[in-house]
């Protein structure tokens, strides 16, 4: 197989996930398992988040000294990825991914508002985009992430709406010039999961030349989906 990023992007509650495993079991190298987010109930079998790499997406992100939501958010972090204290940490994280030998993956939600920072160190990444329904993800969203009272209380609905858009926005500008990308609906995925299945692991097989085996790989993602 090619040495190559697989970067998975996709709103909060919409799959990433279980399509993150998807790819794990098809044959990438997520990252040592035992530093990445611990299970729970809201992802009983993995968020495949792997923590250096989230404390380094926490740490741009407090660099920015603003909000996700600030016109010159982007501006930001692309001038952040110069900084030679940051460039060298995120070269760093990289190269400790590649040393595995294998196509390599990463996924966290914050991924897909800070590609423009990103970018300078994964160019031409695979990219795997998840997309549910967002009313679906909102309610997810707010059970964990928002007490009850507070629930009460806010229009959650709205809130996630606006994030909803602002996040599939920022992806689909970073895909404008990535074209190597795959889109798989949640839904879709549920429905059918041998379908959706064998067309992410044709994706995957072809943009990083994996020869052989592809019944193997698919019989193990499958095991992932549990409808």
């Amino acid at each position: 197989m090619r040495l190559r990023p697989i970067i998975v992007l996709g709103v909060e509650r919409s799959g990433t996930s279980v399509v993150s495993d998807l790819i794990h079991r098809w044959g990438a190298h997520p990252g040592d398992l035992s530093r990445h987010v611990a299970t729970d109930d809201h992802n009983p079998q993995g968020y495949f988040e792997y923590l250096p790499m989230q404390t380094l997406l926490h740490d741009v992100l407090v660099a920015t000294q603003t909000s996700l939501w600030h016109p010159d958010f982007k501006g930001r972090m692309e001038r952040l990825a110069l900084d030679p204290h940051f460039s060298a940490r995120a070269a760093a994280l990289v190269a400790e991914m590649e040393a595995s030998g294998q196509p390599w993956l990463w996924k966290d939600p914050l991924m897909s508002l800070q590609m423009p920072f990103w970018e300078r160190f994964v160019p031409a990444p695979v990219c795997v985009v998840t997309v549910r329904n967002p009313n679906d993800s909102g309610r997810s969203f707010a059970r964990m992430n928002f007490s009850e009272a507070l629930r009460r209380r806010i229009r959650t609905d709205a809130y996630f709406g606006f994030r909803w858009q602002f996040t599939m926005l920022a992806i689909l500008e970073y895909l404008d010039h990535n074209p190597e990308h795959l889109f798989i609906r949640y839904e879709r995925l549920l429905a059918d999961p041998a379908g959706q299945v064998a067309r992410l692991c044709r994706f995957l097989d072809d943009r990083l030349a994996a020869e052989g085996g592809a019944e193997e790989r698919r019989a193990l993602m499958n095991a992932a989906v549990q409808p």
